[in-house]
């Protein structure tokens, strides 16, 4: 399984040698890349049904080997589980669906939403440092939420694809084995990159009351009065600082799922901590906006920014 896995990471990679011309931008190019992952579906489909096949094939050996007898002889349970694994990569594409449906109650994989929106650059003034800023960041807010998006669908089925393959490994394997926690777990672990937005939804929801962050700022009292007609120039700034806060906590909370199935298979790198951290700290970043707000209530409104 692990040479069938190495040759599908090497057909991903010629996938995106064969992405189109350069795009004239930092946001351009991330879209090409994307753009190159087009036909990664019917690859995975194709190495499963592959996969599939071989499995099965190896299943009916392994059933003449063992009606053969022999001491040598393998038992049947190695048989039916090789036919088991057989199926299940055939059934790949219902297998995605089921596991994301017993997460979120959709069994619609690929069906998330950009987790951000693309704007165009409207900071005013000099060309200065703070305005380039605003603008790259304006530039690769929407491809790189695509681009996140591609990388959680590759990652989520390869998880359920290596999930699969571990049927057939032995019960003293303990997490690593067929009904360990690590094998459940690598399920709902790409489960959870299928169905990425949903799951930050369902966070968001927990920790604020709402899936939708705030990312809209709006200066209000005292500090709205001082700046003046700076205002926009501030706000689109800080607009520029909070899209950048939720690249961060996307890539965050990405790496807590996969952290989180490194603890269940017993990895002496990872922790449940961390794997929290990675987690709660990526959907505070991504509500950053909520975050202020929430603060701001706290103080008695004081902050001076709101945001909606």
């Amino acid at each position: 399984m692990n040479h069938l896995a190495k040759i599908l990471i090497i057909a991903s990679v010629f996938l995106i040698q064969t992405s189109s011309a350069f795009a004239g931008s930092v946001g351009g190019s991330m879209g090409n890349v994307v753009s190159s992952f087009t036909n990664f579906p019917t690859l995975l489909s194709t190495f499963a049904y592959l996969a599939g096949i071989f499995s099965i094939a190896w299943a009916i050996f392994t059933f003449r080997d063992h009606v053969d007898g022999g001491g040598g002889a393998p038992p049947l349970s190695t048989a039916v589980k090789r036919m088991l694994m057989g199926g299940m990569f055939l059934a790949t594409p219902a297998i995605m669906d089921a596991t994301v449906e017993t997460l979120i109650g959709n069994g619609m994989v690929g069906s998330t939403a950009n987790v951000m929106n693309n704007t165009s650059c409207n900071a005013t003034g000099p060309s200065t440092l703070d305005t380039m800023a605003v603008c790259f960041i304006s530039d690769i807010s929407g491809p790189i939420s695509l681009l996140l998006s591609a990388f959680c669908y590759i990652g989520g089925a390869m998880l359920i694809l290596f999930g699969i393959s571990r049927v057939t490994r032995s019960y003293q394997e303990g997490a690593r084995g067929p009904t360990g926690i690590g094998t459940i777990m690598t399920f709902l672990s790409g489960g959870a990159l299928l169905s990425l937005s949903e799951m930050m939804g369902a966070f968001s929801t927990s920790l604020f009351g709402g899936a939708t962050a705030s990312i809209t700022p709006q200066l209000t009292g005292d500090v709205a009065q001082a700046v003046g007609q700076n205002a926009q120039i501030i706000t689109t700034t800080i607009s520029a600082v909070v899209a950048f806060i939720g690249i961060v906590g996307w890539i965050a909370f990405i790496r807590g799922w996969f952290v989180l199935k490194a603890v269940a298979d017993g990895s002496q790198q990872a922790s449940i901590t961390q794997a929290l951290t990675f987690l709660f700290g990526g959907a505070l970043a991504v509500n950053i906006g909520d975050v202020v707000n929430a603060i701001s209530a706290s103080v008695g409104g004081q902050l001076g920014i709101a945001f909606t």
